[in-house]
């Protein structure tokens, strides 16, 4: 998460004291999981995608901020999209987030010695994506860079260098980055559309769905 990527980029945690970095978490954490919610009770909104998108993004928040969680946790953030239906506006970025998280946990997975099993599970979600575009993707770019990292510490060994965990902190910046910017860009969507909306539609949007 954030914390992981401040340690290896700013030695974060050898800099700041204990309490220092757990005050500046439930900041972080309180900042981007509660604006959206707020929003939502304020505005009296009402829509169920727009209240899983507020829970993925909640989560989210407290999966990269937190003062410590684990890379399973991820799918945390990630169980309110798979409640979101095939015909969602959201189904690419859920299917995009899936593909994400999946790849997020594959240095966890090396390790455990579970690349064969992970590899051939991550290959049949990828050709079971609907968006046609997103699977041809990961088809031909992400399933082969998965793969070619799965051997990758055979070919190029570090174990015994000054960076043993190279590739797992190398993937860990890469999708921090990438789960922050999502985090960011979505909360400044929805909270501009909850904001900036007229009521009658929030009205709307809860006839439609009743």
């Amino acid at each position: 998460n954030f914390w992981y990527a401040a340690q290896v980029l700013l030695r974060a945690r050898d800099r700041l004291a204990p309490r220092v970095l757990v005050a500046a978490a439930t900041c972080a954490t309180a900042l981007f999981a509660f604006p959206v919610p707020v929003a939502r009770c304020v505005r009296r909104a009402a829509d169920f995608q727009g209240f899983l998108l507020s829970l993925h993004l909640s989560a989210l928040a407290f999966f990269l901020f937190s003062y410590h969680v684990h890379e399973k946790a991820i799918l945390v953030p990630l169980a309110p999209l798979l409640l979101l239906g095939p015909d969602s506006t959201l189904a690419t970025y859920r299917d995009a987030f899936s593909l994400a998280a999946a790849v997020s946990v594959s240095p966890l997975l090396f390790f455990e010695n579970l690349a064969a099993p992970y590899l051939a599970t991550l290959l049949l979600f990828i050709l079971t994506l609907d968006d046609t575009r997103l699977r041809r993707l990961a088809a031909l770019l992400v399933f082969p860079i998965v793969s070619a990292l799965s051997a990758l510490p055979l070919l190029l060994p570090v174990a015994d260098t000054r960076f043993p965990d190279l590739y797992p902190a190398l993937t860990a910046l890469f999708f921090a980055a990438l789960f922050g910017a999502a985090c960011l860009l979505l909360n400044l969507l929805e909270l501009s559309r909850l904001l900036l909306a007229r009521p009658s539609t929030f009205r709307a949007a809860t006839k439609q769905h009743s």
